[in-house]
């Protein structure tokens, strides 16, 4: 099943279940379904926290009210900016962000030439892949007030410790870039 089927079901449904598999319980279905519905409630959640991430919606309830066309059309938006086309920016370079998605996620992308896309990340992380680079800059200057945290120019390494490697490497290369000098748009770099 591709991911643009599994989102119209995940909010409408198909011709056996008549409700949004958003609503479906896996520990209700045989053991070898289980696997199968927990993986595609992980591929959707990321889609739907990217959309409203993006106000590309203001709910998933009106993402579940949303036309065919129109909720395809979130959908494709919420898509590309999960596979690195942001237009606020990038989260990180295309290997880093495999090391970034959710757990266990199993995607469709024919530009990475692969059938499948498998990767995992520690969960507690307060960066996700729906947080873009334009996100990061503000809170690059003004902190998190979400989760307490001073603006992230002050903090040093060490107040960083116990986060994920991965993502460790992803902030300090972030905070290089964000605080070497750069031109104007005008002169080369």
């Amino acid at each position: 099943m591709s991911a643009a089927i599994l989102w119209h079901r995940w909010f409408h449904g198909d011709a056996s279940l008549r409700f949004g598999w958003r609503y479906m319980d896996a520990s209700t279905l045989p053991t070898a379904s289980q696997a199968k519905a927990t993986a595609s409630r992980v591929v959707a959640q990321a889609l739907v926290d990217i959309a409203l991430a993006h106000d590309m919606a203001s709910s998933e309830d009106e993402l579940a009210a949303m036309a065919r066309g129109d909720l395809m059309h979130v959908f494709d938006g919420a898509l590309r900016i999960w596979l690195h086309d942001n237009p606020n920016g990038n989260v990180a370079d295309r290997s880093t962000l495999l090391h970034l998605l959710e757990v266990t996620v199993l995607l469709a992308h024919v530009q990475w030439r692969q059938a499948t896309l498998c990767a995992s990340c520690v969960k507690t992380t307060t960066f996700r892949p729906h947080q873009p680079v334009r996100t990061f800059w503000l809170q690059w200057f003004r902190g998190d007030a979400t989760n307490g945290t001073c603006p992230f120019r002050f903090l040093s390494p060490k107040m960083l410790g116990g986060r994920d490697p991965i993502l460790l490497d992803w902030i300090i290369t972030l905070t290089r870039w964000l605080s070497q000098p750069r031109w104007c748009h005008r002169k080369a770099c």
